[in-house]
């Protein structure tokens, strides 16, 4: 397992935006954050895209987004 680690935050956004593959994942992030205006949250759909792309599709397949509160 890669040791990159996801934010509340992070996995948060992901859980909302996960396609079936980290690839698809990736470009729906890609897609929202033209709309995003809010600073604070750019820099987190930044982050995901980042540590998205630094993980294998393996271990992104093996991991569990889910929505915290």
């Amino acid at each position: 397992m890669n040791s990159v680690t996801f934010s509340v935050e992070e996995e948060n956004v992901i859980s909302i935006y996960h396609g079936r593959t980290r690839e698809l994942t990736i470009v729906s992030l890609i897609r929202v954050l033209e709309h995003v205006k809010d600073e604070k949250m750019r820099k987190v759909i930044i982050s995901c895209i980042e540590k998205l792309a630094d993980i294998s599709d393996q271990d992104f397949d093996s991991h569990n987004f889910t929505m915290t509160k």
